[in-house]
């Protein structure tokens, strides 16, 4: 099997969002998560959000995935609701 381009880094609140995630969601953020992991710039998935400091990933219209990268590590903030992954309505 190849290797993955990049790392995965799970924080304490993103494993704990997923596992409170139904197992449709849960299959999307798998999927987003091997897409994320070889690709050649992960960056290019998600939307910035520059005033919060990650990208978003669009799991599904109210679904999303933040992450961000720290030293060629893809760190993996939160999966939850866009107005919570916003801190409001978009």
């Amino acid at each position: 099997m190849p290797r993955s381009r990049w790392i995965l880094l799970e924080t304490d609140t993103f494993k704990k969002l997923y596992k409170s995630k139904p197992a449709e969601i849960q299959r999307k953020v798998d999927n987003a998560l091997r897409l994320l992991a070889d690709s050649e710039n992960p960056l290019l998935l998600g939307k910035k959000k520059k005033p919060l400091g990650f990208w978003a990933y669009e799991l599904t219209s109210e679904e999303r995935l933040a992450y961000h990268m720290e030293n060629g590590v893809i760190v993996l903030d939160k999966v939850c609701d866009h107005k919570v992954v916003y801190g409001h309505d978009r």
